[in-house]
């Protein structure tokens, strides 16, 4: 875990310089934000990195870090993918290999070690609104789940039925309609316009709205040996999040959430070589 944290700090570094350079804004949050706070950097158990940047500048900083990035990193955008369902972007090591088990299908979404940078943007205050926007953001994640996920994937037959219909959409429009579309819902809500915002690309969205206030602007809080910024309403943000969030939890609940049994983690080799059948994925 400690190889891991090395790299993912690297890739932060990176990415902050970019968004320094760039007047481009970010907010550690989740786990990242939780970790800054209470340990002065990564939770021990946990194996990456997220941040959110205002859906404003977010294709902005997309296209930044494709031109400006060191070229051992690599920008991974769901739009150029046939099967990438994820709803936001992750910046990778590509000298090496890191994918979880429901990845490991298709050779084109293998990673390396990542961090993820979600976009963030305001949500409607009206309650009609609000509702309509949640639903549409519930819709949009499930189609893009079920156009790029696999037949094998659909155990019932409701399931394959629905995967079916959103499937045929596919063989009409480009592989980047969805991303897309999606882009363009959530840039009718900028953050800094918006009075309030959440977790748009998470199917929680609904529990998981804040105060536009809380993400106002930012402190840099102590992070490893370096800072990450936090949002300024870190506090409240944490609390509504996990609660008592200074206690640890159960040991048994110590983990990251990612799977990787069935998956693959090779911190020597790029996920590339793997692609290429240079190396092939031990099952032992």
């Amino acid at each position: 875990m400690k190889e891991i944290h090395k790299i993912i700090l690297d890739i932060f570094k990176e990415v902050s310089k970019i968004c320094e350079e760039n007047k481009i804004s970010y907010f550690a949050i989740g786990g990242t934000c939780l970790g800054a706070i209470r340990h002065k950097g990564f939770i021990p158990w946990d194996d990456d990195l997220d941040i959110a940047i205002p859906i404003e500048d977010y294709q902005r900083f997309i296209d930044i870090c494709k031109k400006c990035l060191p070229p051992k990193y690599t920008v991974f955008v769901p739009r150029d993918f046939k099967h990438n369902n994820l709803n936001f972007i992750k910046i990778i090591d590509n000298t090496t290999m890191l994918t979880q088990k429901e990845f490991m299908q298709w050779k084109e979404t293998y990673s390396g070690v990542w961090i993820d940078v979600m976009p963030i943007s305001g949500v409607p205050t009206d309650s009609k609104k609000r509702n309509r926007f949640i639903k549409k953001a519930w819709i949009h994640e499930w189609i893009g789940y079920k156009e790029k996920a696999s037949m094998k994937n659909q155990r019932k037959l409701i399931g394959k039925i629905a995967w079916i219909a959103c499937r045929l959409p596919y063989y009409v429009f480009p592989k980047e309609y969805q991303w897309d579309k999606w882009m363009k819902m959530l840039l009718k809500y900028p953050l800094n316009e918006s009075q309030y915002t959440g977790y748009v690309w998470s199917k929680n969205l609904k529990r998981l709205i804040f105060p536009t206030e809380w993400f106002s602007t930012t402190i840099d809080v102590k992070f490893e040996d370096t800072t990450i910024k936090c949002p300024i309403g870190w506090h409240e943000y944490l609390t509504q999040m996990f609660g008592d969030y200074m206690k640890l939890p159960p040991e048994e609940k110590r983990t990251s959430g990612h799977d990787f049994d069935g998956g693959c983690v090779d911190l020597k080799h790029s996920y590339k070589d793997y692609q290429d059948g240079k190396y092939e994925i031990r099952r032992d």
